[in-house]
């Protein structure tokens, strides 16, 4: 049984050279020439939070008129 303290050694053995990942590149995507703004990107979490920001006050509001009839 192996001594669960010692350090495990890196396996650096491939069945297949397709298996093989090459640890010294890594992926960079490309740049964009027109990166998103930040504004594009939260503008549809923003109407979203609008809009559930108003289902909850319509809800809310039929709730308080249920409780005065």
């Amino acid at each position: 049984m192996d001594n669960p303290n010692t350090p495990r050694q890196k396996n650096t053995t491939y069945d297949n050279e397709d298996d093989q990942m090459e640890d010294e590149d890594t992926f960079v995507p490309e740049k964009r020439e027109n990166p998103p703004t930040w504004d594009e990107l939260t503008k549809g979490r923003l109407d979203l939070k609008h809009k559930v920001n108003q289902w909850l006050k319509e809800a809310y509001e039929e709730m308080l008129f249920d409780e005065l009839k």
